[in-house]
This record gives C-alpha cells, sequence and structure tokens, in this order.
C-alpha cells in the first residue's frame, strides 16, 4: 500500500516499480507483477531485474521452457544474481532429468560460491548417480558441514563412503543424520547393520534399545535387536524380545527357531519341546526341523537347568522324529549325514 502512494507521486521511479514488481511476486499477484515489470522495462535502467521477475513468475506457474529461456539471457547480466539464477536453472534442468546440464551449470554456481549448500548438496547427488565418488563425497561433506541438520546429506554420503570402503566414516556419517533426525529408520537401521556386520553388540544394543523401551520399534528393528542379544549372549532379553514378536507373529517359523535354540541353549529343555514341536507342525518337510528334537529325545543336549525342565520326550518318540528326519536328509551334506549318524550310535 505505501509503495502504491509512493508510485503515484513518482511514477517513473524504476526503484520503486521494482519494489513493486517484487512485492506483487511474493504475494503471488501475478498479473499486477508482469505489468509492474513491462513498466521497468519502459523506465530503464532494470532490464535484467525485471526480466528475473518475469523468469520466476513463468517459473511459478509451471511454464519451464519459457523460465528457462528467459534465466540463460539474463544469468551473466549485471545486477541479476548470477548464483541464484543458476540454481533455479538447476533445478529445471534436474526436473526435466538433464542432469549433464544441471551439473554444469550448478559446477558454474560453485565457482562463484565454492561453500553454498543448495549447490553442494545437488551436485553431490549428481556425482554419486554417475558414480564419482571422490568429488560426490568433497561435495556432500561441504553440504553437511554447512546444513548439519539435514539428515538426507548424511545418509547419501554415508552411501559413499560404503562405495569407497570406509566403513568407519559411513558409521560416522549414519549417525550424524540419526543426530539430525532421530526418527529417521533408514538410517538407524543402516547403521545397527553395519554394527551387526562388523560385530560391535554393545553399540547395537546402544543404537536399538532405547527406540525399544519407547516401543518405537518396527517388527524388524526388534528382530535385530534379539540378534543383538542373542549373540552377545544376553539370553533373557533376547528371549523377552522374541516372546513379544510371536504373540503377533503367531506361526512365524524363524522366530519360533530362534526362541527353541535359546531355550534347549540354556537346558530349559520342557520348553524348548514345546516350541519344537510346534515348529515341526508348522513345517514338517525341514529336516533342521527336527534335530533340537533329537538332541533331546537321546540326551546329546546337556543337563536340563532344573528338574521342571527336564524333557517329557521319551526314546520312542525320538525314534518316529528320526524316521522323519531320514526322510528329509540332505544326502550330499556331510553335516546332515554326520548328525544322523550320531543319533544311530
Amino acid at each position: 500500500a505505501y509503495y502504491l502512494q509512493a508510485d503515484r507521486y513518482q511514477p517513473d521511479n524504476p526503484v520503486i516499480i521494482l519494489s513493486l514488481d517484487r512485492v506483487t511476486f511474493e504475494i503471488e499477484k501475478y498479473d499486477e507483477t508482469l505489468r509492474y515489470a513491462e513498466r521497468l522495462r519502459e523506465a530503464g535502467g532494470y532490464n535484467g531485474e525485471a526480466k528475473l521477475i518475469v523468469a520466476e513468475v513463468e517459473l511459478r506457474k509451471g511454464n519451464l521452457a519459457r523460465a528457462l529461456g528467459l534465466f540463460e539471457e539474463i544469468k551473466d547480466e549485471e545486477g541479476v544474481p548470477k548464483l541464484e539464477v543458476r540454481k533455479l536453472m538447476a533445478r529445471i534442468y534436474i526436473e526435466n532429468n538433464e542432469t549433464d546440464k544441471a551439473r554444469r551449470i550448478l559446477e558454474e554456481a560453485k565457482a562463484l560460491d565454492p561453500m553454498d549448500l543448495y549447490t553442494n548438496y545437488r551436485l553431490g547427488f549428481l556425482y554419486a548417480e554417475e558414480g564419482e565418488v571422490e568429488k560426490a563425497i568433497e561435495s556432500l561433506q561441504r553440504a553437511a558441514d554447512m546444513g548439519p541438520d539435514i539428515a538426507g546429506t548424511h545418509l547419501a554420503l554415508a552411501s559413499m563412503f560404503l562405495r569407497k570402503g570406509d566403513v568407519e566414516s559411513a558409521k560416522e556419517s549414519f549417525r550424524n543424520a540419526i543426530r539430525a533426525e532421530p526418527e529417521n529408520r533408514d538410517a538407524v537401521k543402516s547403521l545397527a547393520d553395519l554394527y551387526y556386520e562388523e560385530g560391535e553388540l554393545a553399540e547395537g544394543i546402544a543404537l536399538l534399545e532405547p527406540y525399544y523401551n519407547d516401543r518405537d520399534l518396527d517388527q524388524d528393528g526388534k528382530k535385530t535387536l534379539g540378534k543383538f542379544y542373542y549373540r552377545y549372549e544376553d539370553y533373557d532379553k533376547a528371549l523377552e524380545i522374541f516372546k513379544n514378536m510371536l504373540k503377533s507373529e503367531n506361526d512365524n517359523p524363524t522366530i519360533i527357531r530362534v526362541i527353541a535354540e535359546i531355550e534347549v541353549g540354556k537346558g530349559n529343555f520342557r520348553s524348548g519341546v514345546e516350541y519344537l514341536t510346534r515348529l515341526v507342525e508348522i513345517d514338517p518337510g525341514n529336516f533342521d526341523n527336527y534335530i533340537g528334537l533329537l538332541l533331546i529325545a537321546f540326551d546329546l543336549a546337556g543337563d536340563p537347568s532344573c528338574p521342571e525342565e527336564v524333557s517329557t520326550l521319551s526314546e520312542e518318540d525320538g525314534i518316529e522324529y528320526l524316521k522323519k528326519a531320514e526322510k528329509l536328509i540332505n544326502r550330499d551334506s556331510a553335516d546332515d549325514n554326520y548328525f544322523i549318524g550320531t543319533i544311530y550310535r
């Protein structure tokens, strides 16, 4: 309103017209914006700025080719923000899947300001797509340094470090992504997987436990935490997790098998047999499902943890399971044949 009042008194003042041009653009009165741009060209002195605003209007309206042509005309004119124009051009090229042109214009932008966040972020992804790992890492690292709260940058950087074989740097990038966005499940899962592969069990447990305690882990996350506990030999916590999971995945043979293995390993044979027989009922054609039952039935699993956990399986039960298992044996497997031979002995 005040700019309009000023314009009534000095209708040929290009500074006032430029201000009206810009403010009508910001409040999305585009028809007025274009009229002011035309007046600005007639007033002289701000031709580049007038074209820039028209190009931005065309971009807002989705007329990408028209906007791109105008940006190309003015990108090197005096008074025009050269860096911002190139970033806008890059957005259009990326939207049009013209990655070569996007890369070229972003490299021009980077030469103008090597520390610009958007430029380094976008260039990093373009370099990554083309397999230029070192260039991608350099650009993404700059973007991460300038925008540490953007989890996507850290995730992309971690991916590049993994392609390079730098696992420690990848882990640090995943940790940075989690600091920036604690609810980012991709970052949590990827870091947990790395900890598991590297055998860093305490670190994996420390990562996942808070989410589990806050009831903020999905089924895959719970399964991973259970695996960490199991390898860490914290069997009670592993059992707690897998038994809770079984309430919602009642017939999941993988979970049942893990629970049975833990129970048998702890000497809880009565409990173990309960899960092992359930496993055989669900999947009677799997040779591995009979191993625990045979070990318990023929006293090859060690001593029970307490009198209450003495197995109820008889040798006759074991013979029946042995007959079924023998039909399923892999004749080419040394382990399977050796195991059945041991049972017969």
